[in-house]
């Protein structure tokens, strides 16, 4: 049975990860600071819980969790922040007035005060420190083990673009990450570059699955008036996809070992 780690599992993303792998019948272990699984979700089959290991872990000490990562096949980091200021979880997460939330997370913005930010809370320390943290005692931890037979393969949970009203240090600090971590040697770096995400089985009235519909209703209309010939339009209005075409990708290219670097937006959506 292939396994694998996954950084920050029982995260927006990871959850989906860790579901997927279990589901393909992939040995799972999920790293978060809870150790906890997530809440099950309503009208949704939570059984894949139970099969996975929910492991507590100190992400940034590497002594806190290197013995769940040795002798995996694969380690995903899937651990990222739009703002600094974590505020914004708050309101893209939950089932409240999408308007009044907007209005919420602005005035968090506005009124953030960089100082008060701790130094594990930066876009450098958890996008691409940790990142790198991880790979390095991934590899460490592969060449103590005896089975050299495949390549030890790392996905990175990068980004298609910076969103609007985003801080240009969100995608700096990924393409940082994606850098340093293709310079490894004797890894095989895989990065995945999403566009927003949304969860389809959350229930509709949820902000982050609203938002993906008006952000599908802005690219539709936006191909149909002008197709592909308007490329700063092109550049500006992306696709929205779901954590489940996310992670299934994650698995596909897993599995093709001749495969490394980027997955782009349009593999993900399945328009390549």
């Amino acid at each position: 049975m292939s396994s694998i780690a996954v950084l920050g599992g029982n995260g927006f993303l990871g959850r989906k990860i860790c579901e997927v792998g279990i589901r393909q019948g992939w040995s799972v272990t999920s790293l978060s600071r809870s150790g906890r699984s997530p809440p099950p979700l309503t009208h949704a089959d939570n059984s894949w819980i139970s099969k996975v290991k929910w492991e507590k872990a100190d992400l940034l000490d590497p002594e806190s969790y290197k013995q769940h990562i040795e002798g995996k096949l694969a380690v995903v980091h899937s651990v990222g922040i739009l703002f600094e200021n974590s505020d914004y979880k708050k309101s893209i997460n939950l089932n409240f007035n999408f308007l009044n939330d907007v209005q919420k997370l602005a005035n968090s913005l506005k009124g953030a005060n960089p100082m008060t930010r701790g130094p594990k809370s930066t876009y450098a320390a958890i996008q691409r420190d940790l990142a790198v943290l991880l790979a390095d005692t991934f590899l460490d931890s592969h060449t103590q083990d005896n089975d050299h037979s495949q390549l030890p393969s790392f996905v990175y949970i990068s980004a298609d673009g910076k969103p609007p009203i985003v801080p240009e240090e969100y995608i700096t600090t990924k393409r940082e990450a994606e850098f340093e971590l293709s310079c490894k040697k004797n890894l095989r770096t895989i990065f995945m570059r999403p566009s927003f995400m949304y969860d389809s089985n959350e229930p509709v009235t949820n902000n982050r699955k609203l938002l993906s519909h008006l952000i599908d209703l802005g690219y539709n209309a936006k191909n149909a008036l002008f197709s592909d010939k308007v490329t700063i339009l092109n550049n500006l209005i992306r696709p929205a996809v779901s954590t489940e075409q996310v992670a299934l990708k994650v698995y596909e290219k897993l599995q093709d070992e001749s495969f490394q670097g980027v997955v782009s937006l349009e593999d993900i959506a399945g328009d390549k």
